[in-house]
């Protein structure tokens, strides 16, 4: 349980890091053009189509007559799957689209805040993982398996920046 406490702890001090650069961020002369609001909405759209169309799904996963998925995990974690896939859906697309970031802003602060998150919650996750408390009589519940979503999640979207930068280093070298 100490573990949850400072994990919560960590989570809770990375958010006031998170929004306190944010803020001074956005204090300075940073902004989105015309393009990347139009490429955002857009991706605003494509988010919320996932998240409705994984919603959907969700119903008839959930059926008992069907596949029954509460027997393996719980529905409040279920749903944040639902809502973390719409989430990085918009993030991605924003990203591959070079909407994520505002005009000079080069991304490097989400970079650290994103492998640190990646990094905590992939720990407490492969520990819970390790010692079996992943499960709760025998299902995945909001409170057990929400770091490991979180992991997987920032990942993707730490990949999706990595693999963008890159692209971005060999267009300036060419």
């Amino acid at each position: 349980m100490k573990s949850d406490f400072l994990g919560v702890f960590l989570l809770i001090f990375l958010i006031i890091i998170t929004f306190s650069m944010i803020r001074r961020r956005r204090s300075e002369s940073r902004h989105y053009d015309e393009m990347q609001l139009k490429l955002r909405a857009a991706a605003y759209q494509t988010g919320f189509y996932v998240t409705a169309l994984g919603s959907l799904l969700l119903i008839f996963l959930m059926d008992e007559d069907l596949v029954n998925l509460n027997r393996f995990a719980d529905p409040s974690f279920s749903v944040f799957v639902v809502l973390m896939t719409g989430i990085i859906t918009f993030a991605v697309t924003c990203i591959a689209k070079e909407a994520f970031f505002p005009v000079g802003g080069g991304g490097n602060t989400y970079l650290f805040l994103y492998t640190v998150i990646v990094v905590l919650n992939g720990i407490l996750s492969i520990r819970r993982i390790a010692d079996g408390s992943i499960f709760e009589n025998g299902r995945i519940t909001f409170r057990t398996g929400s770091g490991l979503v979180c992991a997987m999640s920032f990942l993707a979207v730490l990949i999706a920046i990595l693999i963008k930068k890159a692209q971005a280093e060999d267009e300036v070298a060419e």
